[in-house]
């Protein structure tokens, strides 16, 4: 069986392939932490660069079914086997619900968007640093159903967060996931419209799709429609690479020079010196081998800008994702 759990944090690289934390409620509604490896819980690539909260399950045995005085079915599992997994209070035996087993199905979302309503804020994590979206919304042939929204960027996330006031939405996504019992929820959303639309949210909004195009590299046929274009300014798209590689010290965020027994990061990337330069590296790996090291190079900058406008034009000077970039009026 695989009892289903949010993975809500990275904890650290070491070891390899790094440590996640993963959160689940029991049938009581008190909540419970794993830590342990990242294939535990998925066959995602996760690291600290990525976004949380992500899905994932956790393998359980049944020890125990029945009825309590309320008439709910109960379950009393082990994660002790098939192997050995225990919560941050030593426990390895809960009671939870039937409908927290694996059942679910992750599609592409087809429909423009979703409307919800009776909108909330929910935060996961031990210091609640991450938030989602629960409300209430008809999704295609599931019909009125609880939503549950994952934004696509944390800069997204926080603009919602300081801008939320109990309006109704409409959002897209990148993918739905559908468990039975529990509801839809969305991954990689963003806002479409809300009751308090405007200039601000507009701009917010088109950020937000162009730091997911910088970083993901890529955006899906909603997200495009809503940036309404077929090519951008290569002014907005330095303007945030530069406030990343300020916030994370490196561009893409992804990025590091290559260490034996790692993998190659290949191509172009960004690293902020401690002389308040920049550092222009590139990388490629061994055509068989990812974890061998082919050939790098680096140029150092002491203007950022001019680091961030060469990694541009070298790196993107065909578009991004078939999205073009204008130089026209830029630098």
């Amino acid at each position: 069986m695989e009892l289903v759990v949010r993975i809500v944090r990275f904890v650290s690289d070491d070891p390899q392939p790094g440590i996640v934390a993963c959160e689940f409620m029991d049938a009581e509604g008190c909540a419970h932490t794993f830590i342990d490896k990242v294939p535990v819980f998925t066959a995602q690539n996760l690291d600290a660069a990525s976004f949380y909260p992500q899905p994932g399950t956790a393998a359980c045995g049944v020890l125990a079914r029945w009825q309590d005085a309320r008439g709910r079915e109960l379950v009393r599992i082990t994660t002790a086997r098939p192997i050995e997994i225990q919560s941050t209070e030593g426990l390895s035996e809960f009671v939870v619900l039937p409908t927290q087993f694996l059942n679910t199905q992750r599609q592409r979302m087809t429909e423009p968007f979703i409307d919800l309503s009776a909108v909330e804020i929910r935060r996961t994590g031990f210091d609640g640093g991450h938030l989602y979206i629960k409300g209430r919304g008809a999704v295609g042939h599931y019909g009125l159903c609880d939503v549950y929204a994952i934004f696509g960027s944390r800069s997204e996330e926080l603009n919602f967060d300081n801008q939320f006031r109990g309006q109704d939405l409409r959002i897209t996504a990148q993918s739905i996931e559908v468990t039975a019992g529990i509801g839809v929820t969305l991954w990689g959303c963003h806002i479409v419209k809300d009751q308090g639309s405007g200039p601000a949210n507009t701009t917010m909004q088109r950020e937000s799709l162009l730091e997911k195009l910088v970083v993901s590299l890529h955006l899906n046929a909603p997200e495009r429609q809503i940036l309404g274009a077929h090519s951008v300014s290569a002014k907005e798209i330095a303007a945030i690479v530069k406030r990343l590689l300020e916030t994370k010290g490196v561009f893409p965020p992804n990025a590091k020079p290559w260490a034996p027994g790692e993998t190659v990061f290949e191509g172009f990337f960004l690293v902020k010196q401690p002389s308040g330069g920049v550092r222009l590296a590139w990388q490629r790996h061994h055509p068989i081998n990812p974890y061998i090291l082919a050939d790098q190079g680096s140029s150092d900058f002491a203007n950022v800008d001019d680091a961030i406008w060469t990694f541009i034009r070298k790196e993107w000077s065909n578009g991004i994702d078939g999205i073009g970039l204008s130089f026209s009026s830029d630098t």
